[in-house]
């Protein structure tokens, strides 16, 4: 995340996580994330977040949990769609996608083998 910041020109980042619940994969989250109640609690410190952010680097992954939680998630994501649309700062990803920053590295490598990890980073971090 550090080195996203630099490329992008930010001083500082904050995560804001999308869930509210400690958790370590998509399967955990399938298992707490079967009602709204964590995942809308998390909507004011993203809010929060955003007010005073100078942009947004969208690296929540990929993967889905599936049943209940998936649905959640995409509601989650409709809000923050919304939101960012409201906030209007500049929206970035990595590799066309909001990669999670674990995945970057896998990414980058199989799109530029022959670059530095920071320069193949720099090409794929690309406005939203």
């Amino acid at each position: 995340m550090r080195l996203a910041c630099d490329i992008l020109g930010f001083d500082d980042f904050l995560v804001a996580n999308l869930f509210s619940l400690p958790s370590r994969s998509t399967r955990q989250i399938a298992e707490l994330g079967q009602t709204a109640a964590p995942w809308t609690a998390a909507r004011e410190p993203i809010e929060n977040q955003l007010c005073g952010a100078d942009g947004v680097l969208l690296a929540y992954g990929l993967d889905s949990p599936p049943g209940a939680a998936g649905h959640w998630r995409h509601e989650q994501l409709n809000w923050l769609d919304s939101a960012l649309r409201t906030h209007g700062q500049p929206t970035f990803w990595v590799g066309g996608e909001p990669r999670h920053p674990s995945r970057w590295q896998r990414c980058t490598s199989r799109r530029h083998p022959a670059i530095a990890f920071r320069d193949a980073l720099a090409l794929e971090l690309t406005q939203v």
